[in-house]
């Protein structure tokens, strides 16, 4: 680092600084003359300080991360799948999609021909279409399954998907003029495809390309839609549904700058006072808030913040002769979620009887169409 010294192989002629005059000219000493002029030999400079090593990168010649980070990328960008991984961290995607794509870009996914190569496992074909090999190239490129994902989600390419994923992440987002909503669409439709070969893996979920694509549209959406509102910015929003599913009425409004509890707990009172005003006696509540749950469950004191609204929820739900209130995990909630969003910019309550909202329709259709809601999933 900062300085090199090098030994030659054998002596070369010395130029000697030349006298001055304008008749003057350099004379060259052979090394064995050296002797003859002593004092030539015995100049060495003497530094003031001892010799130290100087980070050439930083303004200051002291090493720091930063600096060893930034020079990694300027020579790292000569390469395209660094010139991909660069376009990555700058997706406006969730963080743990972009995590995804530096660990696929990099070819580090724990996909079965890895597995077997450690000795984990002994079957390595792919479970979305048991009819080849699972490796990053197959599984998202040209598995059965992936290519009526990509069809559906009108991703098309020049070059063929059995050149590798890579290849074709290079034609389309090096080769051609970049589009950063594609490079984003396309990276979380790997996501939801890796998603759905674990959950067909693990829980033995079924594998629906069409949902797969549309819960991508959904993924999106609503992250657009988060990063446009304030953070302080908090609505509520529930949905009502009859035993078979079908929407009876669903409603949302704004709640001001408040926490995520207090919009959960709200909707929670307002949809019970719904319910009371419909006629309904029996009721199966969920949440996915475990705090407002377990609070008017009796399982945990309810904040300061949360007090009136737990009491005034306990009080509601004696009117109804039968009620259970029930944690759910958010992924299992999106329908609701969905609707709460559009309460951001209301400046009323809205309400809708016997549908849901256009917005939610998607969320809605997909509720109906896949069979259970997986932990981890996202939409």
């Amino acid at each position: 680092m900062g300085a090199e010294i090098t030994t030659p192989s054998s002596c070369q002629r010395l130029p000697c600084r030349p006298n001055s005059g304008s008749n003057a000219t350099a004379t060259f000493l052979e090394p064995s003359s050296l002797a003859a002029h002593p004092q030539l030999g015995n100049k060495t400079p003497k530094p003031s300080r001892e010799d130290e090593y100087i980070w050439g990168p930083s303004s200051n010649g002291r090493f720091s991360i930063k600096s060893a980070t930034w020079l990694q990328y300027d020579h790292l960008h000569k390469y395209n799948q660094s010139k991909l991984i660069y376009k990555l961290w700058n997706l406006n995607v969730q963080p743990k999609i972009k995590i995804f794509g530096w660990l696929l870009l990099r070819g580090r996914l724990k996909t079965r021909d890895r597995l077997s190569k450690f000795g984990i496992i002994n079957d390595n074909s792919c479970p979305l279409c048991n009819r080849d090999n699972e490796t990053a190239d197959h599984l998202f490129g040209y598995c059965d399954f992936t290519k009526e994902v990509w069809r559906l989600a009108n991703i098309n390419t020049s070059v063929d998907w059995e050149e590798g994923y890579l290849k074709v992440f290079e034609e389309l987002f090096l080769l051609q003029p970049y589009n950063a909503d594609l490079f984003a669409k396309t990276i979380t439709l790997c996501w939801q495809v890796w998603k759905t070969r674990n959950n067909v893996i693990f829980i033995t979920a079924s594998a629906n390309p069409m949902s797969v694509v549309m819960s991508v549209e959904v993924i999106m959406k609503s992250f657009d839609d988060f990063n446009t509102i304030s953070r302080d910015s908090t609505a509520s929003g529930f949905i009502i549904r009859d035993h078979d599913a079908r929407p009876v009425i669903a409603a949302t409004k704004y709640v001001g700058n408040s926490t995520t509890p207090v919009a959960e707990a709200t909707a929670l009172r307002d949809s019970l006072i719904t319910a009371k005003d419909k006629g309904f006696t029996r009721l199966e509540v969920e949440g996915d808030s475990k705090l407002v749950i377990n609070a008017v469950n009796g399982i945990v004191t309810p904040p300061w913040r949360l007090l009136k609204l737990i009491e005034d929820i306990r009080t509601i739900a004696t009117s109804f002769s039968q009620i259970s209130f029930k944690h759910i995990y958010r992924e299992a909630n999106f329908i609701a979620d969905a609707i709460a969003n559009l309460g951001h910019e209301a400046m009323s309550p809205l309400f809708w009887s016997d549908k849901v909202p256009s917005e939610a329709s998607r969320a809605l259709l997909f509720d109906v169409v896949n069979i259970g809601c997986p932990r981890g999933f996202f939409l």
